[in-house]
């Protein structure tokens, strides 16, 4: 179930002494001032002075600092500020470059709350709208959380958008940790897939060929899932098309489905599969997963 945060200002900013704190504020707004001032010290201020430039620099500094606030007190600073957001996204993406930052899991869960889920239907079916928007995310999107993952899954994402925003995080999977890049596949990629409430299930009518669906679809991802997995999301997949792509342990998985360890072609394009890059550790992850899957049994029809 996807979670919204309760906000308590009262409670968030009980010890901050506002009067204070606003006079503080006023007395300058340089890079120095916003960044002396913790994000709940400025949720808890009038806001006046947060903008679209202000409020980047304090984004940027306190996650350069790997400073971690809760995520009431981002979501308390987005909406006191929400005029500015988008703009100071735009400048934290670029001013951001490469770089990413694994302390701002609490931080994209207070967007998604505060920006995301007050998308429109439009807005959400535009592959435009959301390629725009989640490209300015990115430097945001090392360590999303299962809640911000599982809420983007129900959002009503065109095939297109959706595939856009698996882009987007595919391209993130060489400086994500694989914990993050298997939560993303369980919280995200999986669920979103699995509906049934779409004009475009699984958005297999999207793509052509089994080959094109699990690229588009599943990206980066894809190692993480069974070939149970992908057959269940795509009624239509074909594992003899898709042999190519598929990783070692999924080839292991077909060799054990059935008639497959019979067809002696397929089995010779089991091994040309194999001997694509890393051939020794094609063949060690293809033996250990036959192994995995006889100890406890398999049934891959």
């Amino acid at each position: 179930m996807c979670k919204q945060t309760l906000v308590d200002e009262d409670l968030i900013c009980a010890a901050v002494n506002r009067s204070q704190l606003d006079q503080t504020l006023s007395i300058g707004n340089s890079s120095e001032a916003m960044c002396n001032v913790t994000v709940i010290a400025h949720a808890c201020s009038s806001a006046t002075h947060l903008t679209p430039n202000n409020l980047v620099r304090l984004v940027l500094c306190t996650l350069e600092s790997n400073r971690t606030y809760p995520v009431e007190a981002w979501k308390l600073l987005f909406q006191k500020a929400l005029t500015s957001v988008d703009h100071a996204l735009e400048s934290f993406a670029t001013m951001a470059g490469n770089n990413s930052f694994p302390s701002s899991s609490n931080a994209l869960d207070a967007l998604g709350e505060v920006r995301i889920a007050n998308f429109t239907q439009a807005q959400l079916q535009s592959g435009d709208f959301v390629k725009s928007w989640f490209r300015t995310l990115r430097p945001l999107l090392a360590s999303p959380s299962s809640n911000f993952l599982f809420c983007l899954s129900a959002k009503n994402f065109s095939c297109q958008s959706y595939q856009t925003v698996i882009q987007v995080f595919s391209n993130q999977t060489q400086s994500t940790e694989r914990k993050i890049q298997q939560r993303v596949y369980t919280h995200f990629v999986k669920p979103f897939l699995s509906r049934n409430d779409s004009s475009d299930p699984g958005c297999v009518s999207s793509v052509n060929g089994s080959t094109e669906w699990l690229q588009a679809n599943i990206g980066g991802f894809s190692k993480f899932a069974t070939l149970h997995d992908l057959r269940g999301l795509n009624p239509n997949f074909s594992s003899a098309e898709s042999l190519s792509v598929l990783t070692p342990a999924q080839v292991a998985q077909l060799t054990l489905s059935s008639g497959a360890s019979n067809d002696t072609d397929q089995i010779d394009r089991v091994f040309e599969r194999l001997e694509e890059g890393n051939a020794v550790d094609n063949v060690a992850e293809f033996l250990t997963q036959l192994r995995a899957e006889e100890k406890v049994g398999y049934s891959w029809h």
